[in-house]
């Protein structure tokens, strides 16, 4: 199973930042059971939605690399994200080399910031990176600025 955690790209420049949406529906399978009858987005996944953001704008600036998560810092939730919320989230390029990578990110639903977390990037191998399937939502913002 794939997980999405962002429906698009709505701003990039590459390397830099990145501001990407997801809107939750009720129907999603991550409320089933988190929790019954509260349903919440997990702190896990929201921490995912920055590690996605900020892979999403390094593929944009070379798309031979393949950010992989390695370290979580910092990570803090404020609110909690509900079914029907429409998320954005925002993330910051603070280092990139050849080796690694860090990002620090923010989601926030109408303007009110949900999470945070500073995020450690290691890169795929060639190798590993030849045989992914190609990431839908970089390939639709960069046909999107051409």
């Amino acid at each position: 199973m794939l997980w999405y955690l962002l429906d698009r790209i709505t701003e990039c420049d590459p390397g830099k930042t990145i501001t990407a949406v997801k809107c939750f529906t009720r129907s999603e399978i991550i409320f089933q059971h988190h929790f019954i009858n509260y349903p919440v987005v997990p702190g896990v996944l929201q921490i995912e939605m920055i590690a996605q953001a900020g892979g999403k704008c390094i593929k944009v600036f070379d798309g031979k690399l393949a950010p992989a998560l390695a370290s979580v810092k910092k990570a803090k939730f404020y609110q909690s994200i509900f079914p029907g919320d429409k998320c954005e989230v925002r993330a910051e390029i603070m280092q990139l080399t050849s080796q690694y990578a860090k990002c620090t990110g923010i989601v926030s639903v109408d303007g009110k910031k949900k999470s945070s977390a500073e995020i450690l990037y290691s890169f795929l191998a060639p190798e590993i990176v030849a045989k992914l399937v190609p990431d839908e939502i970089v390939e639709e913002w960069k046909a999107k600025i051409k």
